[in-house]
């Protein structure tokens, strides 16, 4: 699990969500009911996983 250290958008999905290699923990976050519903499409279910999990820590590539 990832902790989140810095300052976060409060707004973020980013700990419900499924794309990280490693879930991403916001403290305070626990509370809040769960603010995405589920991807229906076949872009956003399966098609952008073809480039692979993002990594929370790793760096942006312009490639």
């Amino acid at each position: 699990m990832v902790d989140a250290s810095a300052p976060i958008d409060t707004f973020t999905s980013a700990p419900w969500s499924h794309a990280f290699r490693q879930p991403i923990r916001v403290r305070g976050l626990e509370a809040i009911v769960r603010p995405i519903t589920d991807a229906r499409t076949w872009l956003l279910t399966i098609g952008w996983r073809r480039h692979g999990l993002l990594d929370p820590g790793g760096a942006v590539s312009w490639r």
